[in-house]
């Protein structure tokens, strides 16, 4: 019996040749410059997790979870692959890459040699939780997003990249539609979702970013010596 994953393996290549601007993000050095820092440590960092959980796939049993693994696995190869591609692009501009990476492939090799492979798996599992807290706060901060890299790419194509969601495909025919008008007021966005049946209060923020800071609000108020 086949099982799909609920983990969506999107084989994406992005644009890394000179067509990119230096400062692609609307110019802004500080913002381009925060994203360029954080992809010149992700290709090891994928390696890592991809080790950290193929050591642990033969004790799987569950179908759906195996069907997971192998899904995650996979989207982690095309991570580290376009992570690589966007560092070369960085490397031809002038950055120091490879004594950086040198830097991240020396600790991971460090905790690879002395960490038990649990620990290992659960450091994976940690650094992925907060690479998603991460993304989610970035995404939602309107003064991160990235309006164009290299070239004008419409709202649709980003939801189509980020989150694998074609709102130009017809749910019907597979037909392609076609975007003729954009409702942007709030009250208007809110009146016509109220008309289709849908909610229109902002989700309420993940449950696990609560426990998070319910915790952290713990530890500082806690006695030192209770620490």
């Amino acid at each position: 019996m086949s099982v799909s994953p609920t983990i969506e393996v999107r084989n994406l290549r992005f644009e890394t040749d000179e067509r990119i601007p230096r400062f692609w993000h609307e110019g802004r050095r500080a913002v381009t410059l925060f994203f360029d820092n954080l992809s010149i440590f992700f290709p090891a960092g994928e390696r890592f997790f991809i080790a950290a959980v193929k050591a642990h796939r033969d004790r799987v049993r569950d179908p759906a979870l195996l069907a997971e693994v192998k899904a995650f696995i996979a989207q982690e190869g095309i991570h580290g692959r376009e992570h690589i591609r966007y560092n070369e692009m960085l490397k031809a501009q002038g950055y120091p890459i490879d004594e950086m990476e040198k830097r991240v492939v020396r600790i991971l090799r460090r905790a690879s040699r002395l960490l038990p492979p649990r620990w290992q798996l659960a450091v994976t599992c940690n650094l992925e939780h907060f690479t998603a807290l991460m993304g989610h706060f970035i995404l939602g901060d309107p003064r991160l997003r990235v309006a164009a890299i290299g070239r004008s790419t419409n709202r649709a194509e980003l939801l189509r990249r980020t989150f694998a969601i074609d709102v130009l495909e017809c749910p019907t025919c597979k037909g392609r539609m076609k975007l003729v008008a954009m409702v942007t007021e709030p009250r208007n966005i809110a009146r016509f979702l109220s008309a289709l049946g849908e909610p229109t209060d902002v989700p309420a923020r993940s449950p696990s970013v609560h426990a998070a800071a319910a915790v952290l609000e713990e530890h500082r108020s806690a006695p030192q010596g209770a620490r």
